[in-house]
């Protein structure tokens, strides 16, 4: 009887030691291995700044496109400079080039 009480206390202990070192990582050890949002948003912003500033040359180099443009932001109301940048992210997420999380970052800042 002594001897299933000593196993018993036993397996509890490497039970509870087992818990607590999946706590230890969980809390501190998994956060500092994986990327965190706040560390991917400067990488994030400048991929989908490149990828805009690639889309926005191609509308400025074309000269039916920039008169098409021109003719928007007419109609719009809106400065030419504005209505390529709109037309640029307009075509980058028509073309799906953008993820969900620059297409938001491009939207908040230029809309």
């Amino acid at each position: 009887m002594e001897f299933l009480q000593n196993n018993k206390r036993t397996i509890i202990l490497i039970l509870a030691l087992a818990v607590v070192a999946f706590l230890v990582y969980w809390f501190f050890l998994r956060k500092k291995s994986e990327p965190q949002k706040s560390e991917l948003a400067p990488l994030l912003e400048r991929t989908a700044e490149m990828k805009l500033t690639e889309q926005v040359e191609a509308i400025q180099k074309d000269p039916k496109w920039m008169q098409d443009t021109e003719a928007v932001a007419a109609e719009e109301n809106n400065p030419l400079e504005k209505q390529v940048i709109l037309t640029a992210i307009w075509i980058l997420k028509q073309d799906e080039k953008l993820s969900k999380e620059e297409l938001a970052y491009l939207e908040q800042k230029y809309s």
